[in-house]
């Protein structure tokens, strides 16, 4: 499992997209996850071997503030991105 503080893995946050006077208060926020394979495989060769190839998944849990409401309560959430194949890799050292 790979997370966001892996070398390999990068997150950026775009918020307030929807409406250009929300004020980054939107509900509708999105984000990019990026995962460079050709670092993840150069790091499998370096510990000793292996293969990316599989069908994966990339998931995000995070938190949010609810704004409305006197409690201000955080609430957890997530979301998953559809299944997708890698293939092999040739890295070229």
């Amino acid at each position: 499992m790979r997370t966001d503080g892996d070398f390999d893995t990068a997150f950026h946050w775009i918020g307030g997209i929807d409406d250009k006077y929300a004020f980054d208060l939107s509900a509708l926020l999105r984000s990019v996850v990026i995962w460079n394979l050709n670092l993840a495989q150069q790091e499998l060769v370096r510990l000793g071997g292996g293969s990316l190839a599989g069908t994966y998944r990339i998931c995000y849990f995070g938190d949010h503030k609810e704004l409305l409401g006197s409690q201000h309560r955080i609430v957890p959430f997530s979301g998953c991105s559809s299944e997708f194949e890698v293939v092999d890799l040739y890295v070229i050292q």
